[in-house]
């Protein structure tokens, strides 16, 4: 399983990729932080045979990143971006490229103690959202009838007379 790691710079999302046994792989790539960059990098993850991106909580919400990645299948795990700054400032990595960063960050679920750092983001349920686009399936239960007494709309229509409000 190939593990990519995403870091971000102010123009750029970097990417580097790490196989399961801890071997970096030689591919890195970069790609704008835009919609269509987020959209292309996807394509090329998906093409390289990645199954999971990691990178911090910062990265994924500043960035288009998140959707198309889970769009094609591959599982985004996020990472606190204090922890993140404090692992890259112990192994003084604030002052290298960005594509070590993002090494470090393909690299992060093979280390045990890092491990308890990671957070899954979850996918949407593709059975039951609905699209815009489709007639919506039949498999679901009808919804259940409410009473006029239980519904809070239930209200008498006409208010009391004897109010204090004056409008004039």
């Amino acid at each position: 399983m190939i593990t990519a790691g995403l870091w971000g710079t102010k123009r750029r999302l970097v990417v580097a990729l790490s196989a399961e046994d801890g071997d970096e792989a030689a591919a890195v790539a970069s790609a704008s932080r835009g919609q269509d960059g987020c959209c292309e990098l996807a394509l090329w993850l998906e093409a390289k045979g990645v199954a999971q991106i990691v990178t911090t909580d910062e990265i994924a919400g500043a960035s288009p990143i998140a959707q198309p990645a889970l769009r094609h299948g591959m599982n985004l795990w996020l990472v606190p971006a204090r922890v993140v700054e404090g692992v890259r400032q112990l192994a003084a990595l604030t002052d290298r490229p960005a594509k070590h960063s993002a090494a470090l960050l393909a690299r992060w679920p093979t280390v045990a103690i890092m491990r308890p750092y990671l957070r899954l983001v979850p996918r949407a349920d593709e059975d039951r959202q609905l699209g815009l686009w489709r007639e919506p399936n039949n498999n679901h239960q009808p919804a259940r009838k409410i009473s006029p007494e239980q519904s809070f709309r239930s209200a008498p229509l006409n208010p009391p007379r004897n109010t204090s409000v004056r409008v004039r």
